[in-house]
């Protein structure tokens, strides 16, 4: 509905549009995990993940959600099991959404 405000993970208001695009951004975990597993296990090339990360879409969101979550991982040394632990074991939507794990690991990550 235009002009319909929900509550976004972030706990602040948002419209629906906005709401969507962050549930896409989420949804690039799932290109992060199909697309770099696929390569660390030997399936797919560097030249194939490439190729990936370097689509064009019109819905950028899932690709923006992979890329967050892969610099995330970077910033933890490549450990990625630590960090999609600490989404699937948050307590909270909020606290275990990309963009909060991805907050607090630029924190991190600063600070080192």
């Amino acid at each position: 509905m235009k002009g319909q405000q929900i509550e976004l993970a972030s706990g602040d208001m948002g419209d629906c549009e906005t709401a969507e695009a962050f549930m896409e951004i989420e949804e690039g975990i799932a290109d992060y995990a199909s697309w770099v597993k696929m390569f660390d296990i030997g399936v797919i090339s560097l030249e194939d993940l490439m190729k990936r990360y370097r689509a064009k879409q019109v819905a950028r969101y899932y690709l923006t959600g992979c890329m967050l979550l892969h610099a995330t991982v970077l910033m933890n040394n490549g450990d990625d099991n630590e960090i999609l632990s600490r989404m699937v074991n948050a307590n909270s939507v909020g606290e275990g959404n990309l963009l909060t794990i991805f907050r607090e690991q630029l924190n991190v990550f600063k600070n080192q």
